[in-house]
């Protein structure tokens, strides 16, 4: 799913170019091997500003323009995401990005910018890669309006200044996978955290919360050769497969994982994608009230020793998470408990839990008309179950009754 934002036609500057011409013309398509440069990570192109290290400050930028391509002019505020891959040429200087944007002027209504007029207004730029003048052993965010993080330029040309972070991802040399995601907005302030990823795309390798303000997103922006004061150069790399995804198609970002719980400990599924509803399924049947990111289950039993899966949906279909296991372990000294009374028809069914290792037949049931008064054994009911989840099926008697499990002191 998503949009493939890759284009593999010729130098920029021609008509030829369905994404980044022709204005402005500062990117071009390379040809794996060509003049010696790296190969492309997918196919045999990929686009960049420049062959080699840019001491001048060159500062190549192109721009797609999402709104008017894909959303009718509007804004998209959550629920999106940018996904490519970048080459890190693995100098201290690199400073190539794109970057997930917002720009208030100079945006054209039916094209990707005015002329050579680069936009401007910038009221967010949202980044993950490498900056120079951080820490150079690993890659960096970017989050414009943050009230912490580091102040530096956005480009040459464009007035304003972003903040950028320290990541937890160590830089190489060599193609990288990125991602930016970024959630579900507030319906009033618009503001939604944002997901950055390098290589490792189940483990975000910093996040940070929009800032109000600084929200919505109308453009992709891509820069090279620009060289980021103090640094004083800047070698360029390259960029490949660049995907932009928004929650009409929707998309499991991070998979849940299995868990191994201690019998009677709460056991907490998650998954994190982009999609406008969620449904968690058992042993794929629906579990009635799960339809959120998370799912919670309270002082599991082995009852709850079952596959687990998440269907996410949107507007243009739906999605199935990878199958996971709940694994219940020190269930063999479980104490006994009543998990549920369940009226059906003239009986009630009485779901309990107790040790895997008791037989059904260990137990019997008391009743009594007073919470203080539940001594009477109950010779209708019927006890079934194994492996720690049995139930007993008794006639209703009377107009109120307590009930309460027992088995002999062992």
């Amino acid at each position: 799913g998503g949009t493939v934002l890759e284009y593999n036609a010729g130098k920029n500057s021609s008509n030829t170019c369905p994404w980044w011409a022709p204005s402005p013309p500062n990117f071009f398509t390379f040809a794996s091997y060509i003049d010696g440069i790296v190969p492309a990570y997918s196919g045999d192109k990929m686009i960049g500003s420049a062959f080699a290290t840019s001491v001048s400050g060159d500062n190549d930028e192109a721009f797609l323009n999402l709104a008017y391509r894909f959303n009718g002019g509007q804004l998209y505020y959550g629920n999106i995401m940018l996904d490519y891959y970048f080459y890190d040429p693995g100098t201290a200087d690199a400073g190539d990005q794109v970057t997930l944007a917002n720009f208030s002027g100079r945006m054209p209504a039916t094209s990707d910018s005015s002329s050579y007029l680069i936009p401007n207004g910038p009221v967010q730029n949202l980044f993950i890669g490498t900056w120079p003048n951080l820490d150079t052993t690993k890659y960096q965010a970017g989050v414009m309006g943050a009230t912490d993080g580091t102040a530096g330029l956005i480009s040459k040309n464009i007035t304003g200044n972003t903040k950028y972070f320290n990541t937890t991802a160590l830089r190489s040399l060599g193609w990288h996978h990125a991602r930016i995601v970024v959630g579900p907005a507030d319906p009033g302030t618009h503001v939604a955290n944002v997901l950055f990823f390098v290589d490792d795309m189940s483990n975000a390798a910093f996040s940070h919360a929009l800032p109000a303000g600084n929200v919505g997103f109308n453009s992709i922006h891509l820069i090279g050769c620009s060289v980021f004061p103090p640094a004083t150069s800047e070698t360029s790399g390259y960029f490949d497969t660049l995907t932009f995804q928004a929650v009409n198609d929707p998309y499991i970002v991070e998979q849940p994982v299995s868990l191994t719980n201690d019998f009677g400990t709460t056991a907490t599924f998650s998954v994190v994608a982009m999609g406008t509803s969620y449904q968690w399924k058992k042993n794929g049947g629906n579990i009635n009230g799960a339809t959120s990111a998370t799912l919670t289950l309270n002082s599991v039993g082995l009852q709850d020793e079952a596959t687990y899966t998440c269907v996410v949906t949107g507007a243009n279909g739906s999605v199935t998470s990878s199958a996971v296991t709940l694994t219940v372990t020190n269930a063999t000294n479980a104490p006994m408990y009543i998990t549920s009374i369940v009226p059906i028809g003239t009986n009630y069914i009485i779901n309990f839990i107790s040790s895997p290792s008791d037989s059904a037949s260990v137990f019997k049931l008391l009743y009594g008309s007073v919470v203080t008064g539940v001594t009477n054994t109950s010779t209708a009911a019927i006890i079934t179950g194994a492996d720690g989840v049995y139930q007993a099926t008794v006639p209703v008697s009377g107009p109120r009754q307590f009930y309460r499990m027992q088995k002999p002191i062992q």
